[in-house]
């Protein structure tokens, strides 16, 4: 199966398909005697979530992923956005209840930067539903995330990955990812090679042929995957991926030497 090589590296691994799905609101309408009491709850939801997004960007920023970082603290302004709070309180005041409120709203966002020709600014449309869907189930009261119960080292396959979902998988568990959507400049692509961790993205319709793979070998260099793959394609995927661990562990030595030409002159 072949896609988009988002970042470089290989893996072979268990498959694990996280049990995810769109989300979708407990209520649709409220009464006119609760939108005092639910315009608050909007409130107090939209700052636990920031204040949540601030913290997972604070704990990257402290452990070197400054560009990890960067992603979550636009997902705080995009939480804290004025014009969605806005959009949001309108539809509550009009009896919708807020988790149906705030999907909605966040879908109508996301649909816009989505239309945008410029290629990065319409992937930030699933930034926009990561964040409102993060918001509403918030208002739920639906806390763990199936990317917590990974648990083995394993290639993750998905319909998208955000970049909640990476920053709540345990450091070591993710071996791959291989999803339906993500182009290369998706916060999904970025954050998988700030990770160091091989993925092939915007494989389409063709993750369904792989979903009941047991094994999973990932080339996030040539962009493909393969689902099972025999003893002669693991060995050599090992093989691969020992050469890999060879070349970096080799250009490590320079990571703290300054970049300068042989005059001296200094290389941003």
């Amino acid at each position: 199966m072949t896609g988009i090589g988002a970042s470089e590296g290989v893996a072979v691994g268990p498959a694990f398909v996280p049990a995810t799905g769109k989300p979708e609101p407990e209520r649709d309408r409220i009464t006119e005697d609760e939108v005092e009491a639910e315009l608050q709850r909007f409130k107090e939801a939209v700052e636990a979530v920031a204040g949540n997004l601030s913290e997972t960007g604070d704990r990257l920023r402290a452990s070197g992923g400054g560009e990890e970082a960067g992603i979550f603290d636009f997902h705080v302004e995009m939480a804290e956005d004025p014009e969605l709070a806005s959009a949001v309180e309108e539809r509550i005041g009009n009896l919708e209840s807020p988790e149906a409120a705030v999907l909605a709203a966040g879908e109508e966002y996301a649909a816009e930067y989505a239309a945008m020709d410029d290629e990065y600014m319409a992937a930030r449309g699933d930034d926009v539903r990561d964040v409102t869907g993060q918001i509403s189930a918030q208002l739920m009261g639906r806390g763990t995330s199936a990317f917590e119960a990974l648990k083995t080292p394993s290639v993750v396959l998905s319909h998208s990955l955000a970049p909640s979902d990476t920053a709540r998988i345990q450091k070591g568990m993710a071996l791959g990812f291989v999803t339906a959507e993500g182009s290369r400049t998706s916060h999904v692509s970025i954050m998988a090679r700030s990770m160091g961790i091989p993925a092939v993205v915007g494989v389409g319709p063709k993750l369904e042929d792989i979903l009941a793979a047991k094994t999973v070998a990932v080339d996030g260099g040539e962009g493909y995957a393969i689902a099972d793959p025999d003893a002669d394609t693991v060995a050599e995927f090992e093989r691969m991926s020992g050469a890999l661990a060879e070349e970096r562990a080799a250009l490590d030595e320079y990571r703290h030497i300054e970049a300068s030409t042989s005059e001296g002159r200094r290389i941003e």
